[in-house]
C-alpha cells in the first residue's frame, strides 16, 4: 500500500471529522467527486478567485466573479446531466446574483477600511513544504523500487520531472537512504504587510455569520499556513518574497455571505426605521435619495446604523455586521508546535492509509452528526 505522499489541510481535517467521507473524498485514497456539488459553498470558491484577480492583478472582483460563474454553472448542469433539476438551476441563478452583490459589498469596503491599512506583498501561493521528523523509503531490503514508487514515477524515479522538482531541486532527496519526506501541501490567499511593517498570512472567510474573535486562536488551518509560510520563505522556495521575511501571524479577512439589505418602503410613503434590518448607512441612505427623501429626517437611523457598521478590526465595540479584519499573531514557540502537531496528525492518518482498502474497514468508522445532512453527500452509504 502507498504511503501518503502529501496532504492538505481539508484532508487532515476530513480525516479528524469523519474517516469514512476520508477515505471516499481524499485525493490519496478513492477521490470521488459528486456529480452535483454542494453549492453552500459556491460563492466562497468563487469569492476566493475573484479577490485573488482583484488584490493580486487590479482585475475588477464583480467583472471576474460573473465570468467564473458563467463557466462553472455550464460545467455543474453539464456534469450533473439528468440530476439537473429546474431547483438546481434556480439556486445557482440566486448564488450569482447574491456573490455579486457580496463582492460589490466587500471592494466598497476594501477600498475605505482595508487597502489604506495593508499592503498586498504576494497573492494566491500554492505551497508544498515537508512536514517535520518523517521519511518515506523508496527502496526496499534489496535496493529495489517499491511498486508503488514505479507506479507514480516510473521505472526511474529520479529522472522524473515532478520527482526532481518536488524533492531533488529543493534537497529533499536523501540520496544515501533512498528516503524522501511527506509533503504538507496548500494554497494560501497571500500575504499582507501593515504600517508597521509586520507581515501576516492573510485568510479570506466567506462565512454564513461572523466569527468569535476568541475562537480564532484554536483555529489550526491558519495556523499550519502561519508555519507553513516561514518555512517557504526561510528555504526560498516563495520567489516574490525576500528571504528574512518573517511572517507573524494571520489576518482574518471574514465577509459574511449576506448582502446589506434595502429598507422596507411603508405604506404611508415613509422608509422603515426597523433597527433589527441588515443593512448599512451607504446603503440606506443611498435608498432615501432615489426615494427623493431627505436623509436628515432619518439622522437618528442613520447614526444607529454608523454605530452598529463601524469598523472594527478587533472585532469589539461598534462591529461591522458584514465584515471583520481580525489579526491573531503567533510566536516561534507556537509555530515549532503546529510543526510538531503536524507531524502527529500525519503520523495517525498514514497509519490508517497503509492499514486500510476496504471501504467498510472498520477502521474507516463514519463520524455521524446532524451536520452529515447537509454537509456530506456520501451520507447514503452510512444507512446500510
Amino acid at each position: 500500500t502507498r504511503p501518503l505522499l502529501m496532504v492538505s489541510n481539508s484532508e487532515l481535517e476530513g480525516f479528524k471529522s469523519c474517516r469514512r467521507k476520508w477515505n471516499l473524498s481524499s485525493f490519496n485514497r478513492r477521490n470521488l467527486i459528486p456529480r452535483v456539488p454542494n453549492i453552500k459553498f459556491w460563492i466562497g470558491t468563487g469569492g476566493h478567485y475573484a479577490l485573488e484577480r482583484w488584490h493580486g492583478y487590479g482585475e475588477d472582483p464583480i467583472e471576474v466573479f460573473q465570468k467564473w460563474a458563467i463557466q462553472q454553472v455550464y460545467q455543474i448542469t453539464q456534469e450533473a446531466g439528468g440530476l439537473a433539476t429546474g431547483e438546481l438551476y434556480s439556486d445557482l441563478e440566486e448564488m450569482v446574483q447574491l456573490g455579486v452583490k457580496i463582492l460589490g459589498h466587500y471592494k466598497s469596503h476594501a477600498e475605505k477600511r482595508i487597502l489604506p491599512k495593508f499592503k498586498f506583498i504576494a497573492t494566491e501561493y500554492e505551497f508544498s513544504v515537508p512536514i517535520p521528523n518523517q521519511v518515506i523509503y523508496l527502496r526496499d531490503e534489496n535496493l529495489l523500487y517499491y511498486d508503488w514508487v514505479i507506479a507514480e514515477w516510473g521505472d526511474s524515479p529520479l529522472e522524473n520531472d515532478q520527482f526532481k522538482r518536488l524533492y531533488i531541486d529543493r534537497g529533499l532527496y536523501d540520496e544515501d537512504a533512498y528516503t524522501i519526506p511527506p509533503l504538507y501541501v496548500g494554497r494560501l490567499d497571500g500575504l499582507v504587510e501593515d504600517k508597521n511593517g509586520s507581515v501576516y498570512v492573510i485568510d479570506h472567510k466567506f462565512m454564513a455569520s461572523l466569527v468569535d474573535p476568541e475562537m480564532l486562536t484554536l483555529d489550526t488551518q491558519t495556523s499550519k499556513y502561519v508555519w507553513a509560510a516561514n518555512v517557504a520563505i526561510e528555504n526560498g522556495w516563495w520567489p516574490e518574497v525576500p528571504q528574512g521575511t518573517v511572517v507573524r501571524g494571520a489576518l482574518y479577512n471574514v465577509v459574511k455571505k449576506k448582502a446589506p439589505v434595502v429598507p422596507a418602503l411603508l405604506k404611508d410613503g415613509t422608509t422603515s426605521l426597523a433597527k433589527s434590518i441588515d443593512t448599512t448607512e451607504e446603503v440606506y441612505c443611498s435608498t432615501l435619495k432615489a426615494r427623493g427623501q431627505d436623509p436628515k429626517d432619518y439622522t437618528d437611523m442613520l447614526l444607529y446604523l454608523r454605530g452598529k457598521n463601524g469598523w472594527s478590526q478587533n472585532g469589539a465595540g461598534g462591529q461591522n455586521k458584514f465584515f471583520q479584519l481580525l489579526p491573531v499573531e503567533r510566536g516561534d514557540r507556537e509555530l515549532e508546535l503546529i510543526g510538531e502537531k503536524l507531524t502527529y496528525e500525519y503520523m495517525d492518518m498514514n497509519a490508517v492509509a497503509l492499514l486500510t482498502k476496504d471501504v467498510m474497514h472498520p477502521a474507516l468508522y463514519p463520524t455521524a452528526t446532524m451536520d452529515c445532512r447537509w454537509k456530506c453527500q456520501f451520507k447514503q452509504i452510512c444507512y446500510v
